[in-house]
């Protein structure tokens, strides 16, 4: 029992045993164990005496529990009524989950172009498509049309198609990782490192780390470049001379549209100014009005 200056006692309750390290099953084996184990002697006994760091294991990874700094975070985490926190934080910055969603933006545009791709190649109607396809992951979506691109007779857009499809293998390992992996803290015991990277369970010794995210959204833009070029050389599409808004639902009628158009700058903008080749360009307003825009902000 301790007396506080105000005259005031504080019971303390009954100490806790300290948890021990247990064992880990899968990738925290050896040289892992080894890091886990001294990440949490390090975070076991930082400056601040509600520190608490203790390890749980599972299949392929392992959980450091931290409890320290901030006594409030750790009571609004622990509130039973509390049901929307995740059972683990992000490794990724702010820029990099940025980074994440220009890419699944962008994957979304590449899905779409194979789509478009199997209609054209295979010589099908889009409802056909959708019964043959719909269903099918996109890897084997990409093995038709390969199968389908070499029984073309027009040899320029074969050879469009193709290109299109041997960028679309080399990336689809990335992105399956990207978005069907787990991110956490990666650790490399061999150069006493620790990243953020992302882990599929299929693949789980090929991360996939953090800092090739400006890379993998750099050959998106060009495998989204390649697919406009696989469709114009099909005459499925028109060559675009840069990046246009995608226009998709129901058609608007042509006086609704009209009025749309004069209030609103989505088809004359200019990208960010933060935008640069290899990036996925956006507007600053996408759906603002005229008054929520400067006249420089026009697209001329």
């Amino acid at each position: 029992m301790k007396v506080l200056p105000s005259g005031r006692k504080l019971h303390h309750g009954p100490k806790r045993p300290r948890q021990k390290d247990q064992p880990l099953d899968g990738l925290c084996s050896g040289p892992l164990l080894a890091a886990a184990r001294t990440a949490a002697r390090n975070l076991s006994s930082p400056s601040g005496r509600n520190s608490i760091a203790s390890m749980d294991s599972f299949e392929g990874a392992c959980c450091l529990r931290v409890r320290s700094v901030s006594s409030r975070w750790v009571g609004m985490v622990n509130n039973p009524k509390q049901q929307d926190v995740p059972a683990f934080y992000s490794p990724l910055t702010h820029t990099q989950h940025a980074q994440l969603g220009r890419i699944a933006v962008l994957w979304g545009q590449v899905e779409m172009f194979v789509e478009n791709l199997l209609t054209a190649v295979l010589g099908i109607e889009p409802l056909l498509r959708a019964r043959l396809f719909n269903d099918k992951p996109i890897g084997a979506k990409l093995d038709t049309l390969s199968s389908f691109a070499k029984d073309m007779q027009n040899a320029p857009a074969a050879q469009a198609v193709r290109t299109f499809l041997t960028l679309a293998q080399e990336v689809k390992l990335d992105r399956n990782q990207c978005f069907h992996g787990v991110w956490g803290f990666r650790v490399r015991s061999k150069q006493q490192q620790i990243e953020a990277a992302a882990m599929h369970q299929r693949s789980p010794e090929k991360p996939f780390r953090a800092d090739n995210l400006p890379r993998l959204e750099r050959r998106l833009c060009q495998l989204s470049h390649l697919g406009m070029l696989a469709l114009e050389s099909l005459g499925e599409m028109d060559r675009l001379n840069g990046a246009y808004p995608l226009f998709h639902g129901d058609p608007p009628t042509e006086e609704w549209s009209r009025e749309w158009r004069a209030q609103h700058y989505a088809d004359r903008q200019i990208p960010s100014d933060t935008w640069k080749p290899g990036r996925l360009p956006f507007l600053e307003h996408p759906l603002g009005s005229q008054s929520e825009h400067r006249p420089g902000d026009q697209r001329h």
